[in-house]
């Protein structure tokens, strides 16, 4: 599929092909856009001691309960970095996961089964949840466990895969994984990137699922438009400043992160598990060209029916989204419409957005 050419206009809109549209894409993360208005200049907080990076990472260690918290300069450097320092034995990972672009985060993410050379196991990833698909991931443990030492390894997951279709970890797989993690006294890390800081209408989305990781780590907009990312665990030995690159958490990036987490508490998160509500309204009855919705919170999915992807309907859909006034993403090569409103998105702009998308919906209808 082709990007879409966009600018930001103001807090929540684009322009896209002359049209000003509302942005559900997830391109606005968490904040909007032009959230930073802060007169702070940039100074290391890996040179010098910074009163922001300081109270950032104290308060982010409450929130996650994590011992200690180190800053990065995004989730792709952050899961990177939490891989790495875990790498005594295989890592396992799930098939069509998006944890970063360096080369051992890319070798996680995009490729299939067993790789020896990398010593990293992929786990299909159980579409239905149903006691067959675990048995088959089972199998393939059990496998890799005859050539990989699994014992004390890394699991890394996403509580809902976003790029391979917005598919959320279901109750089977949370008790595989949780079972997994006692067999091979495993360290779990949850990569909340797209999950957490309320974007699902939780801080921490995987301890709602019932799984509590070891190292949890955070990024995409936790400071606006600066690159910003986090990583929260007991370990002591990562850094002893407490950040992770001459720039990471520099005092102007935590100043706006700081900001950011004063505006997301329980109404916060209570207000984008209501607005949620209201979007999945808008899909009930659902129409007879999707086939599922599902996610939490800002983070939602509308998997289009088979035939309607075949002639192209999914990516019409869309553009009339777009004409109608909001733009979405598709997802899951295709297959499935991606609705993320920023978490600050405002009543006005929101309303505009879902309006819009039962415009597009009533059209198609007739």
């Amino acid at each position: 599929m082709n990007r879409l050419k966009a600018k930001a206009i103001s807090r929540f809109r684009l322009k896209i092909n002359g049209r000003e549209v509302v942005d559900f894409s997830g391109s606005a993360a968490i904040t909007g856009y032009f959230f930073d208005n802060e007169n702070i200049g940039g100074v290391s907080s890996n040179i010098f001691e910074t009163d922001e990076s300081f109270e950032l990472r104290k308060k982010l260690s409450i929130i996650a309960q994590k011992k200690n918290v180190y800053l990065t300069s995004s989730a792709t450097e952050a899961c990177d970095i939490a891989l790495a320092s875990e790498k005594r034995s295989a890592i396992i990972s799930f098939e069509g996961a998006y944890h970063g672009l360096t080369y051992l985060t890319r070798k996680v993410s995009f490729e299939r089964g067993i790789d020896l050379e990398n010593k990293i196991v992929h786990l299909p990833f159980p579409i239905k949840d149903s006691i067959d698909e675990i048995e088959t991931i089972n199998s393939v443990i059990e496998k890799s466990s005859k050539l990989l030492n699994l014992d004390q390894g890394a699991l890394i997951f996403e509580p809902i895969q976003v790029h391979a279709g917005v598919r959320p970890i279901r109750k089977n797989l949370v008790s595989f994984i949780k079972e997994l993690k006692s067999r091979y006294d495993l360290t779990l890390i949850a990569d909340e990137a797209y999950t957490g800081y309320g974007r699902t209408g939780y801080f921490v989305y995987s301890r709602e699922l019932g799984i509590e990781p070891d190292v949890i780590v955070f990024g995409k907009g936790i400071a606006g438009e600066m690159p910003l990312g986090a990583i929260c665990t007991n370990r002591d030995d990562l850094s002893e400043t407490g950040v992770l690159g001459t720039l990471s958490g520099n005092a102007k990036a935590s100043s706006i992160a700081l900001k950011l987490l004063g505006l997301i508490d329980e109404h916060m998160l209570n207000r984008v598990l209501t607005l949620s509500e209201k979007i999945k309204k808008l899909f009930s009855p659902l129409p007879n060209y999707f086939k599922e919705i599902r996610g939490s919170g800002f983070v939602l999915g509308i998997e289009f029916d088979e035939g309607f992807i075949k002639n192209g309907f999914n990516e019409i859909f869309r553009e009339e989204l777009i004409r109608q006034g909001v733009v979405c993403n598709l997802v899951g090569e295709g297959r499935v419409l991606k609705i993320t409103p920023p978490v600050l998105i405002d009543d006005d702009d929101f309303e505009f957005g879902t309006r819009a998308i039962e415009k597009t919906i009533l059209k198609f209808n007739k």
